[in-house]
């Protein structure tokens, strides 16, 4: 076997290749700039249709070969432990059923892992590109878990691990989310530590036109956790609306300014986008940001188990839908005028 240092790391799927590869054998991406970089965007829907198709037939094959490696290496190390009396021959039996096994699960999922960066960069990047104003889109990225912290909207929490962050503009409308998953460290029985997760979901975060001068905080009291965390000094809000008053929790610094937000209008377009949201959802008005925390237990873009009728259409379908609960979202909110600054008919 040849050493590492004489080879290059494909970037995207993180197999070594021969150094003067032009493409990497294991995803096909091509590599560009001498191997530091690899061309993955912008294939056709010829291309993307064979490498899906293709992964789904390596995956189903490597679960298959997973299966009878471990049905084959429990009967064959039975019968020999009853006919063959050779306890080395045994062992290498052993050994080598739990290698084959082992190999054929990681190339499984290492074809699942390259997949999914394919989709990302290109299906993902593609269609957020058509609703947003795109600045960026990390797949591996996510809002700083000080901005996070600092909002006060969540608390009991104490490691933060987040992905797929999106940055640009919607309408005109400074825009950014990812998804979030928010955790503390608990000590349970005899002594034994474990992470308890009390948020997940997606963090979303919009321009406002007209900036909050004194912070509002809603929470669903249907959740488990919500805007008690903050360091400000605030008091509890009650609108006119009992419907609102029973679905949330209404928190402020100033509660005479918390109705200059909370207008009978606009907590309609809220509850609104609670809806659009189909999650826990917790708010936060302040400064020249609302901040919203849909906790629905899921993640964006996310597939799960590749599955025979997973096709490109599919995939297209399933992400443009990810898309669309942030939109519905967006959309409510901008319905008010004095806050963001646009006209939208009704």
């Amino acid at each position: 076997m040849k050493n590492p240092a004489a080879k290059k790391q494909c970037p995207l799927c993180e197999v070594y290749t021969e150094r003067n590869a032009a493409k990497c054998p294991t995803c096909g991406s091509i590599f560009i700039d001498g191997g530091e970089n690899v061309k993955t965007t912008g294939l056709s829907k010829s291309e993307m249709s064979s490498r899906i198709s293709a992964a789904r037939k390596r995956v189903r094959l490597y679960s298959q070969l997973t299966f009878l490696s471990i049905i084959t290496g429990f009967f064959g190390i039975d019968l020999l432990g009853r006919y063959v009396k050779i306890d080395a021959l045994g062992g290498f039996a052993l050994l080598f059923f739990i290698s084959t096994t082992i190999s054929c699960y990681a190339k499984g999922f290492l074809t699942k892992r390259v997949l999914d960066k394919l989709i990302k960069v290109n299906i993902v990047n593609e269609i957020l590109a058509e609703t947003f104003e795109l600045e960026s889109y990390l797949p591996g990225g996510r809002i700083p878990n000080s901005q996070i912290d600092k909002s006060g909207l969540i608390g009991g929490w104490s490691w933060y691990t987040g992905s797929d962050l999106v940055r640009g503009k919607y309408k005109g409308v400074p825009v950014e989310f990812c998804d979030v998953a928010l955790a503390y460290d608990g000590i349970g029985s005899e002594n034994k530590s474990y992470a308890k997760t009390t948020f997940k979901g997606q963090w979303l975060e919009i321009g406002l036109k007209k900036p909050v001068s004194s912070a509002v905080y809603l929470a669903e009291r249907t959740g488990e956790i919500g805007a008690t965390s903050v360091d400000v000094k605030t008091q509890v809000v009650k609108t006119e609306s009992d419907a609102f008053n029973k679905k949330y929790k209404i928190l402020a610094q100033d509660p005479t300014k918390a109705f200059y937000v909370l207008t009978p209008h606009f907590m309609e377009y809220i509850i609104a986008a609670d809806n659009a949201a189909d999650s826990i959802t917790y708010f936060c008005f302040a400064g020249n940001r609302v901040r919203i925390a849909m906790k629905n237990g899921r993640d964006l873009f996310d597939f799960g188990k590749l599955k025979k009728s997973m096709t490109l259409d599919w995939f297209r379908a399933r992400i443009t839908s990810d898309v669309r609960n942030i939109t519905g979202v967006i959309d409510e909110l901008l319905r008010n005028e004095y806050l963001f600054g646009l006209k939208i008919s009704n």
